[in-house]
């Protein structure tokens, strides 16, 4: 007979996986219109990487490449390896990855940048990014003279290449020039910004025609009062509704010799819609050429001059004569009394009075003032 033969049970163990780690490096930040590079670390295994955003609000990830769609949201990247014979599947911890706005340029121009006082002018506004493949900026622009917010208006989304904010100044107040700029609130993707350099807006003054210059007596009497008067008529340029104050002075002359001036300001009175100035002054008998001339202020140019002839007269007088003596005898000395009253006006006569005896002149004397 044959020998048995025992064959002995053969036993092989399974080997069992190991656990393995990984982690997400990057990337640290992403700006919108750009991508990043997810990359991970610490993994032991052969098994495939995949990255995913999960909840984010504001990224994405495509194999791995990281975009933005909201710079605003929120980006939070995981890394998962997958299991290979010798290693478990593994998922890294949370990574936040920081998105950053795009950058953009802003440009402002005015239309018609040589407006009279009380005008306006329109102004737009252009906000470009500086990455021809990210989507248009939308939202706000504000626009300043100086240093003062002048207004808002929005940017024209309804073209599909985006287009300006255009916005109307206020009426200019004062002439002069006005460095207008533009500042871009910015929006979820981009971020905002000043124009670099301001446009000029150079708001021109306001002109002053001089109405007739009138007298309150013409001709007049040496001594007598006479007040003057004469309109400033200001210019309502187009599309004005108000204009500033205005200020300064209307010299009167008589000749080349300055009579004086009067102000210009808040006090003068208004009369049919035009300040009225007036001036009151006194002459001596004679031809007086008067003219009065507007010295201009910040905000409206000076004028030339208006003129009238003043024509000044004698004051008439009367004369009474009395006498010391009457009747007299012949041979008496008598004293003769003459007062010479002005009919009009405050002077004083001078000068000397005749006497006569019919046509015979007895002398003279000279006026005296009491």
């Amino acid at each position: 007979q044959g020998s048995a033969c025992d064959i002995g049970a053969f036993e092989l163990a399974a080997n069992s996986q190991a656990t393995q780690t990984i982690t997400v490096t990057g990337p640290s930040s992403v700006t919108y219109g750009a991508t990043g590079t997810a990359t991970s670390s610490g993994s032991s295994g052969t098994g495939a990487i995949s990255f995913s955003a999960g909840s984010s609000t504001g990224c994405a990830v495509t194999g791995t490449t990281v975009s933005v769609s909201d710079a605003s949201g929120s980006c939070v990247l995981a890394a998962t390896i997958a299991a290979d014979n010798n290693y478990t599947t593994a998922t890294s911890a949370p990574f936040t990855v920081t998105l950053s706005k795009a950058t953009q340029t802003i440009t402002i121009s005015c239309v018609s940048p040589q407006p009279i006082l009380g005008q306006s002018v329109q102004c737009s506004a252009s906000v470009a990014p500086t990455s021809s493949s990210v989507s248009i900026p939308t939202g706000s622009v504000t626009f300043f003279d100086g240093g003062n917010s002048i207004g808002t208006a929005q940017l024209n989304n309804t073209n599909p290449g985006g287009g300006p904010a255009v916005f109307n100044t206020p009426p200019f107040s004062s002439a002069g020039q006005h460095l207008i700029t533009a500042q871009y609130a910015g929006d979820t993707n981009f971020s905002g910004s000043t124009t670099a350099s301001p446009t000029t807006v150079s708001v021109q003054k306001d002109s002053v025609v001089l109405g007739s210059l009138n007298s309150s007596f013409n001709p007049s009497f040496a001594g007598n009062s006479v007040t003057f008067t004469l309109p400033l008529n200001i210019f309502m340029p187009s599309g004005a509704s108000a204009l500033p104050q205005i200020t300064g002075s209307v010299t009167f002359s008589d000749g080349a010799n300055v009579l004086g001036s009067t102000p210009v300001g808040a006090s003068t009175p208004i009369v049919n819609g035009s300040p009225l100035i007036s001036f009151t002054a006194s002459f001596g008998p004679g031809l007086h050429v008067i003219s009065a001339t507007y010295s201009g202020d910040n905000n409206y140019t000076t004028s030339g001059a208006a003129t009238l002839t003043q024509t000044v007269n004698k004051v008439p007088t009367t004369v009474s004569l009395t006498p010391n003596i009457d009747p007299s005898v012949a041979g008496q000395a008598l004293t003769l009394t003459a007062i010479v009253a002005p009919q009009r006006g405050p002077l004083p006569p001078s000068g000397t009075v005749t006497f006569n005896d019919g046509s015979a002149p007895l002398g003279t004397a000279p006026v005296c003032t009491r």
